[in-house]
C-alpha cells in the first residue's frame, strides 16, 4: 500500500519447476536459474531455485526425473524468497472488496507505506468467499518484488512511493508560513 490508495500485490509460489517432456529436474532448475537471471547473493529478489531432495523423494521424482511438458512439479515446500519462489505480479488481478479491506488497513494503522502479508486461495475472489487471513503488517515492505517479479508486469513502485513523498512535502510547503529571518550581530 503507497498513500492509502495504491495497492499493489504479488503472489509468492514455491521454488518448482515446469516439465518440456524430455528434461530433468536438475536440468529444468538450472534453465529456470540462469533464463530467470537468478542469484545466490544477498539484496537481489529473485534466488536460484534450491532443491530439497527430500522433499522431492516425498513427492516421488528425484532430480533426475524427467516431467512431462507443462507437468509442474514443487522442488521444496519453502515459500521464501531465498529459497528461489516466483513472484508473480497479480496487481490487476485483486477483488474490489480485498483492495478495500487493504486500504481499510493502511487507514486503521494511520500509515502511507505498508506492506500487508495475507494468505488466501485466489485474490481475485473476495476475502469474505474464502478462508483467508492478514499475517502481519511491515513498516518497510519488500517493494522490489513488484518491480523485478518473474512473470507479470513490472510496475514502478520506488517511483510510485517518490512521487507520493514529493506530493506530501510539496502539500506542507505550501502550507507552511515563510519567514524571512536576519540577524544583526
Amino acid at each position: 500500500m503507497v498513500g492509502k490508495k495504491h495497492v499493489f500485490v504479488c503472489e509468492k509460489d514455491s521454488p518448482n519447476v515446469v516439465g518440456d517432456g524430455s528434461s530433468t529436474i536438475a536440468e529444468l532448475v538450472e534453465i529456470k536459474n540462469l533464463l530467470e537471471n537468478r542469484h545466490d547473493t544477498k539484496n537481489v529478489t529473485l534466488h536460484k531455485v534450491n532443491v530439497d531432495d527430500l522433499f522431492l523423494q516425498s513427492k516421488n521424482y528425484t532430480t533426475e526425473s524427467i516431467l512431462k511438458k507443462g507437468q509442474k512439479v514443487y522442488v521444496n515446500q519453502k515459500t521464501i524468497l531465498s529459497f528461489g519462489c516466483d513472484v508473480i505480479n497479480c496487481s490487476d488481478k485483486i477483488h474490489p472488496s480485498n483492495k478495500k479491506m487493504f486500504t481499510d488497513v493502511a487507514e486503521l494503522v494511520d500509515d502511507n507505506l505498508i506492506g500487508i502479508d495475507f494468505i488466501c486461495k485466489d485474490i481475485s475472489v473476495s476475502y469474505e468467499a474464502q478462508e483467508s487471513a492478514i499475517l502481519e503488517l511491515n513498516s518497510l515492505p519488500y517493494i522490489d518484488m513488484h518491480e523485478n517479479p518473474s512473470s507479470g508486469p513490472k510496475i514502478p513502485v520506488s517511483k510510485i512511493v517518490w512521487d507520493f513523498v514529493l506530493e506530501e512535502t510539496n502539500k506542507k510547503v505550501e502550507n507552511a508560513k515563510i519567514f524571512d529571518i536576519m540577524s544583526t550581530t
